[in-house]
C-alpha cells in the first residue's frame, strides 16, 4: 500500500500547529492488507473457551432479572447475610448473556464471546494502523497482544471492558496522529460501559491522562489550553454519562468497594500483583507463559521508546504507563496494558528499526508518520490459507459450534447429584468457587454461604470467616458455630476438609476427588445407609 512520499531525513519535520505529529498521508492498515491476519489474531485471543466459575451465576442472575422484569437489588441466594444489598454493576451483561443462552444455548454464548473478542482485536489493529508502522510490525505486535489477551477473554462481563477500552484507545490514537476522530463517541460509550461492567472507570482514567498530558504539552509549547479544555469538558460529560443507568450512583460505589476491599484480593488471583502471582506459581505452565509474553511485551516497549523516544505520542505513552503500573498492582489489568501499549509499541519499534538501519536517524524522521512502502494487499492465496487456518482454530474440537462448554475448574457435580437423588436441601457452607454453580442447581430450596461476588454482596465478617475455615487462618472453627449450616461442601485438598474430617459432630456423606459433603452427625442425612458414599468425579461442563 502506498504511504507518504519520501522525506528529507536531514531536516527536522516540525509538529503541526496543535502539537501533533504529521501523520502519514495514507496510514498502513493491516485490516486492509490482510483481514485474514486479523482473523488469526482474533482466533488466538478467543482460544480460551472454558466456562468461568461465575458463568453459572451470570446466566442465572440474568434470567432472574428477565423473569422479574427488574433489577434485583437484594440477594436472595445466601443465608450468611440474607437480603443484603447487591451491587449490580454487570446487570446489562447478565441480561444479555441469559437471553443468548435461552435462545441459542452454549453456541450463543460462544458466538458472543468471539464477537466481543474480535471487536477488541480489530480496534487494537486499527490503533496500530494509525501509527503508520509497517504491516509486519503491526502483525507482530497484534499477535503478541492476542496471546496475552487469551487467558483474560473469558465468559465474563469484563470482556466488554477490554473491547470498549480498545475502541477508546483507537479513537485517541487516531486523534493524536491528526486524523478526524469522533471523540464525542466516548460519551455514549461510557454510558453503555457503566451498565455492562464496573471497569468503565478505566475509560475515564485514559481520557483524563490523555487530557492532562496534552495540556502540559501545550503549556510548555505556549499554545494555550484551548484543546485541553475541550478534552476536559468531554471527559467530564463522559463521567456524568456513567450515571445513566438504573442503579445510579451505586455503579460508582461498586468500583470504590472493589478497589478498596483487601479481602477479596487475598483470595482472587487476578487481583494480586503480577510478580506475586508469578512467584507463587509452581513449575512451567500456560499461565506462566502468558505472563512471560506480557513481560516481553513491556520490555520491548521500554526498549523501543528508549531507542526512539521522539514518537510524538506522549499522551498515549502516559496511558500505557498507567496501565502497566496497574498490572504490577493487579494481574487482571494485564489486557489493559497490552491494549494501551500496542500502538505505542508499533510506533516506536518502527522508528527504532529505521534508526538502526540508518534510514531514520534524524529528528524529522522520528516525528513524521512516514513508513516504508508495503504492498496494497496480501495475495488471495495467502489470504485463503490464513482464513482456513483461523476457521480451523475456531471450529476445532470443543469449538464455536460445539454444544459442549468445558468448565475452567472442576465442579462439585457428584455432591450435587447425591443431594438431588436423596432430596437433601438446606444451608451449604461452601467453597466460594462453587457458590454460583450451587445456586444454579440447588436454589431456591438450598442457600449458600458465599460465592464469587464477595464484596458485591457479602460483609467483611462473612468473608473473614470463610477465609479462616477454607484457607487455614486462625479461628476457622468460628464459622461453624456462628451460622446455621446444614451441610459443608469442601475440596479434599482444602483446610476446611481437614477441619471437618477431624470433628466427631460432623459426618462425611459423600466424597470424590473433587469434593466432600458433610452434615451434622445428629441430622437426618447422617442416618442415610451406606455412608460415606465414594464417587467418581465426572468431567465438568456448563451448565
Amino acid at each position: 500500500m502506498n504511504n507518504a512520499a519520501p522525506i528529507d531525513s536531514s531536516a527536522p519535520a516540525p509538529l503541526t500547529s496543535d502539537g501533533r505529529p504529521p501523520p502519514a498521508r495514507t496510514p498502513v492498515s493491516i485490516l486492509r492488507y490482510s483481514p485474514a491476519l486479523v482473523m488469526i489474531a482474533a482466533a488466538i485471543a478467543n482460544a480460551c473457551r472454558f466456562a468461568d466459575i461465575d458463568l453459572w451465576g451470570h446466566v442465572y442472575f440474568g434470567n432472574a432479572m428477565l423473569r422479574a422484569g427488574r433489577i434485583i437489588l437484594n440477594d436472595p441466594y445466601n443465608y450468611s447475610v440474607p437480603g443484603h444489598p447487591w451491587l449490580r454493576h454487570e446487570w446489562l451483561s447478565e441480561a444479555l448473556m441469559a437471553a443468548l443462552y435461552n435462545h441459542f444455548g452454549n453456541v450463543g454464548l460462544k458466538v458472543w464471546h468471539l464477537c466481543v473478542t474480535a471487536v477488541a482485536v480489530v480496534f487494537i489493529a486499527q490503533a496500530e494502523a494509525e501509527t503508520g508502522a509497517p504491516v509486519a510490525i503491526q502483525f507482530g505486535v497484534l499477535a503478541t497482544a492476542a496471546v496475552t489477551l487469551t487467558p483474560a477473554m473469558q465468559f465474563r462481563p469484563q470482556i466488554f471492558t477490554y473491547a470498549l477500552f480498545a475502541i477508546l484507545i483507537a479513537l485517541l490514537t487516531r486523534d493524536r496522529y491528526g486524523r478526524r476522530a469522533p471523540l464525542w463517541l466516548a460519551i455514549p460509550m461510557l454510558a453503555l460501559w457503566s451498565n455492562l461492567h464496573g471497569g468503565f472507570f478505566i475509560g475515564l482514567v485514559a481520557l483524563g491522562a490523555y487530557t492532562g498530558v496534552i495540556g502540559l504539552e501545550d503549556l510548555v509549547a505556549r499554545r494555550g489550553l484551548r484543546r485541553a479544555w475541550r478534552l476536559a469538558v468531554l471527559t467530564l460529560v463522559a463521567a456524568a454519562a456513567t450515571f445513566l443507568n438504573p442503579i445510579g450512583v451505586e455503579c460508582w460505589r461498586t468500583v470504590i468497594v472493589s478497589l478498596r476491599d483487601p479481602m477479596a484480593h487475598r483470595v482472587m488471583a487476578d487481583w494480586r500483583p503480577i510478580l506475586v502471582v508469578v512467584a507463587k506459581s509452581r513449575g512451567l505452565h500456560s499461565g506462566i507463559i502468558y505472563f512471560a509474553v506480557w513481560l516481553a511485551f513491556v520490555a520491548a516497549l521500554a526498549l523501543a521508546v528508549c531507542a526512539a523516544p521522539r514518537g510524538g505520542d506522549l499522551p498515549l505513552l502516559a496511558i500505557a504507563a498507567l496501565m502497566i503500573a496497574a498490572t504490577f498492582s493487579a494481574v487482571r489489568n494485564m489486557p489493559l496494558a497490552v491494549i494501551a501499549g500496542a500502538p505505542a509499541l508499533a510506533r516506536h519499534l518502527d522508528l527504532a528499526i529505521r534508526r538502526l538501519r540508518g534510514g531514520g536517524g534524524a529528528r524529522g524522521d522520528e516525528i513524521s508518520g512516514a513508513a516504508e512502502p508495503d504492498r496494497a494487499r496480501m495475495s488471495p492465496l495467502g489470504q485463503a490459507i490464513l482464513a482456513i487456518a483461523a476457521l480451523a482454530m475456531l471450529l476445532g474440537k470443543g469449538g464455536l459450534l460445539s454444544r459442549k462448554l468445558r468448565a475452567a475448574v472442576e465442579t462439585p457435580s457428584g455432591a450435587v447429584a447425591f443431594m438431588q437423588s436423596h432430596r437433601l436441601r438446606g444451608n451449604i457452607l461452601n467453597d466460594s468457587d462453587w457458590g454460583q454453580y450451587l445456586i444454579w442447581h440447588l436454589a431456591p430450596d438450598s442457600k449458600i454461604f458465599i460465592d464469587g461476588r464477595f464484596d458485591g454482596v457479602y460483609t467483611p465478617r462473612v468473608i473473614n470467616r470463610y477465609l479462616a475455615l477454607f484457607y487455614g487462618y486462625p479461628g476457622g472453627a468460628r464459622a461453624l458455630a456462628e451460622y446455621p449450616h446444614d451441610f459443608v461442601l469442601a475440596s479434599p485438598e482444602s483446610s476446611a476438609y481437614r477441619t471437618m474430617i477431624a470433628r466427631s459432630d460432623w459426618k462425611l456423606l459423600y466424597c470424590d476427588s473433587t469434593c466432600a459433603l458433610f452434615a451434622p452427625s445428629n441430622s437426618p442425612p447422617a442416618a442415610l445407609p451406606g455412608l460415606p458414599v465414594r464417587g467418581i468425579a465426572p468431567k465438568s461442563y456448563f451448565p
